[in-house]
């Protein structure tokens, strides 16, 4: 799960933070986190502390995509405006389990 815990506000820019944790709250340390603008092209890009905890400072206003992805866990993908997307919620799911059966006769 992915938490937009706060938004940061400045004169014309702002800044998202938050967490990214797995579906029983507990923290994803080392997440790749994005940040796509609304055309999908990278904004930034960051990596998550030990905490599960992400920042993307000075932002001017607009839409934007959070996706994150953790070894193990599908990715995630978020719709954000920002300076309004405090809160938002995104959850990580574990990924599938690739299983490879052979028959040989």
């Amino acid at each position: 799960m992915l938490a937009v815990a706060g938004i940061v506000f400045g004169q014309s820019e702002f800044g998202i933070s938050g967490r990214v944790v797995d579906q029983r709250e507990a923290s994803i340390a080392d997440a790749r986190v994005r940040l796509l603008s609304s055309g999908g092209s990278l904004v930034h890009e960051t990596v998550t502390d030990r905490n599960g905890r992400f920042d993307f400072p000075r932002l001017p206003s607009g839409d934007y995509t959070i996706a994150a992805t953790a070894l193990n866990f599908g990715q995630a993908e978020v719709p954000v405006v920002v300076p309004f997307g405090a809160g938002i919620t995104v959850r990580l799911e574990p990924a599938p389990l690739a299983a490879e059966i052979n028959i040989s006769s």
